[in-house]
């Protein structure tokens, strides 16, 4: 797109597109689209990347028009810096109150204002460049009020294997909607009969995969949106495992778990809520409905384990009521390891000696487990040439490094020192 404005832009893809159709050949609406933000220029990124991150699929109509009125804006925003950067700090000539003679009144710039499509309603183009111009089937939806507007957010579905078709109630889950023309009507579990208004197709975004939903019906008066089973195996090369826990929606080729759901009063609901806050990171609910996220239900009925333990708080530990008043007389001991990597030395292993009563600390690298008995003995030493005292009490967590013969043996014999032990893995406890 260089030297031409978006409509002839615009009108140079619809050319193209028009040649391949009358060869024979049929092109997708997203490749037209990607094709058509390919070639944007530059200053278009953030409205590229904006329609790119959308989770729902934008109409080639919308896209005409927004392109349209992202024209006008940008061409309105050069005009005003380029108008910024000429002015001068000095006094003009002109007095301030006296207007420019080249300068255009305000009324004539009305008429550069896009016009509305006759034939699609849409705001942006007029219907000589329209994309529906050559088709004599095409039905215009209702008009809308604004361009740029909130989709509602989608109601949860519900896998149904005895379904032929996917059903949903709300109309803007269908795209490509057509009116059905059909006398079948959609019989439900009490035995009513339930007319259908039109036939489309869907998306139904996932953060592993954006499963099509082909064959999609709309019909007004149902109370929950269903997914075919079968449809949705045979459109997506997937496959679904039930069980009494939940279901399990698998690659075809890869067997790789696309969408884990649970089951819920003997229905399995396809819930994009948890999909969505766990690929995210657990945010809030209110969060994910600010940033156009499927969530399908209120911030206060969101529930999330591990949201709820990352809001958690540990409680205190009991202060301890014994007070040591010398350093060594009681040193607080523990062997941590393997580590999942070595270090540059082959070190696998630390063990950690803390003094109760100045809350100091040592620590002592280890290759082997078995070392631990070794540095202990190692430590003693330097206690008692260092501090000139030795140690009255060793408090561990009950490991197996301590618990041995030879390190039990030692403490008996030799100097006489006795271990206090503590509840297992509550190394906590040392810091009050």
């Amino acid at each position: 797109m260089k030297d031409c404005s978006m409509v002839q832009y615009l009108s140079e893809i619809k050319q193209r597109v028009d040649a391949i159709s009358a060869a024979g050949s049929t092109i997708e609406p997203e490749d037209i689209i990607l094709y058509t933000l390919n070639g944007l220029p530059y200053s278009y990124n953030a409205f590229k990347t904006s329609i790119r991150t959308k989770l729902h699929p934008i109409s080639l109509d919308d896209l005409y028009a927004l392109l349209c009125s992202e024209e006008t804006n940008l061409a309105a925003l050069t005009a005003f810096r380029g108008r910024g950067r000429g002015r001068s700090r000095g006094r003009s000539s002109n007095q301030r109150g006296m207007r420019s003679q080249n300068s255009t009144p305000r009324g004539t710039r009305r008429n550069s204002t896009p016009v509305d499509c006759q034939i699609c309603g849409k705001f942006g183009h007029s219907a000589a460049h329209c994309w529906h111009r050559t088709n004599l089937e095409y039905q215009p939806g209702p008009t809308q009020a604004f361009l740029a507007h909130e989709d509602p957010p989608p109601a949860e579905w519900f896998l149904d294997s005895g379904a032929s078709s996917h059903l949903t109630s709300d109309i803007s889950q269908v795209q490509s909607v057509q009116p059905y023309t059909g006398n079948a009507q959609v019989q439900v579990g009490n035995g009513n009969q339930l007319p259908i208004a039109h036939s489309g197709q869907g998306i139904l975004p996932t953060p592993a995969r954006k499963f099509q939903l082909k064959h999609l019906l709309h019909v007004p008066h149902l109370s929950h949106n269903l997914i075919s089973v079968n449809r949705l195996i045979h459109d997506n090369k997937c496959y679904i495992i039930f069980d009494n826990d939940g279901f399990l929606i698998k690659d075809s080729q890869t067997h790789q778990i696309l969408h884990r759901g649970t089951s819920r009063q003997g229905l399995y609901p396809i819930d994009l809520t948890s999909a969505w806050n766990q690929r995210l990171g657990h945010p809030a609910a209110s969060l994910l409905h600010a940033i156009d996220i499927p969530v399908t239900v209120s911030t206060h009925k969101f529930n999330c384990d591990s949201c709820s333990r990352a809001k958690m708080h540990r409680l205190p530990f009991a202060s301890n009521i014994s007070r040591t008043t010398a350093c060594f007389q009681i040193l607080h001991t523990d062997l941590w390891g393997p580590s999942p990597v070595d270090s540059c030395q082959d070190f696998r292993y630390y063990m950690l000696f803390v003094d109760d009563f100045t809350r100091y600390s040592w620590i002592f690298l280890l290759k082997r487990k078995s070392e631990a008995l070794q540095t202990f003995l190692y430590f003693k030493k330097l206690v008692e040439n260092q501090f000139q005292t030795t140690i009255k009490a060793l408090q561990s967590d009950r490991g197996g490094e301590y618990l041995n013969k030879s390190f039990q043996q030692c403490l008996k014999t030799f100097w006489h020192c006795s271990q206090v032990y503590m509840s297992v893995y509550s190394p906590k406890k040392w810091y009050r």
